[in-house]
């Protein structure tokens, strides 16, 4: 495989005690020919999660607290924003360490960066469902919203008509985007992109976070959509859907309590 000129950097986010993990994406980005960085997760218990969480305001802006491991993933995401600041860099992309890259990615990323025409400050590689998997999904998590919720369920009456055609839109662009590989690209998306396993960020984009991001409050999924409706900040898609996070041989640890990351750091 010939390697790709590289002019971003890559940084992977991994927990030291998830050492199978690293394994995992270093032999895979060594196949690549890329050059990257792994930075050190960070645990839900770290003083500095301690001293940036505001669980009063998580609770007063989306109705709930964040878990143990929603903790210590947001600080982690947050703290290689805060890098590329520090460090002036234009682009880079950020890896979770569970995350299934395809061959030609490295190439992919870079040549959606040396576009001339680009509107986005965050472009998401691994975002939930397309077509009607991502309707089924809203269903699901509708039923659910409303057993919790009842008067939800007129909202999601209303809004059913949209979501019907937004899958059917997407699920055309995505297969017309397989097709067609000059129809490829970033997209923009008309609904929230879940997801921080891969995304390329630019400085500009990190600058807009920022103050988001004191006190800690937002997951790092929440953190982008948040700061779409809240500011110009531009939330793309790459289309189509590639990549995707490894849930056969592991568990996501961001959603782990306390309690269980106890057991784990035994």
């Amino acid at each position: 495989m010939n390697k790709i000129e590289q002019s971003f950097p890559i940084f992977v986010i991994n927990l030291p005690i998830d050492k199978d993990r690293r394994a995992a994406i270093e032999r895979r980005l060594h196949v690549l020919g890329a050059r990257y960085e792994v930075v050190d997760g960070v645990y839900g218990d770290d003083a500095r999660v301690i001293a940036r969480y505001d669980q009063i305001r998580a609770i007063k802006e989306h109705g709930k607290p964040l878990v143990f491991g929603e903790r210590g993933c947001a600080l982690a995401h947050v703290l290689v924003h805060e890098r590329i600041i520090r460090e002036n860099i234009p682009y880079a992309l950020i890896l979770e360490d569970d995350i299934l890259l395809p061959d030609n990615f490295i190439e992919i990323v870079q040549k959606e960066i040396d576009k001339k025409r680009k509107n986005w400050d965050w472009l998401s590689f691994d975002y939930r469902y397309v077509g009607p998997l991502f309707f089924y999904h809203w269903i699901i998590a509708s039923i659910r919203t409303t057993r919790k919720n009842p008067p939800f369920f007129f909202y999601a009456l209303a809004k059913a008509p949209y979501m019907a055609a937004l899958s059917i839109f997407e699920g055309a662009r995505d297969i017309i985007a397989k097709i067609v590989p000059s129809y490829a690209g970033a997209k923009r998306f008309y609904r929230p992109l879940y997801n921080a396993g891969a995304y390329v960020l630019t400085l500009d984009g990190a600058k807009k976070m920022l103050p988001f991001t004191k006190p800690l409050r937002l997951t790092a999924d929440q953190l982008p959509n948040v700061v779409r409706f809240k500011t110009n900040f531009n939330l793309y898609g790459y289309v189509p859907l590639m990549v995707r996070q490894n849930t056969v041989d592991y568990e996501t640890q961001a959603g782990k309590d306390e309690e269980e990351w106890k057991k784990i750091k035994r």
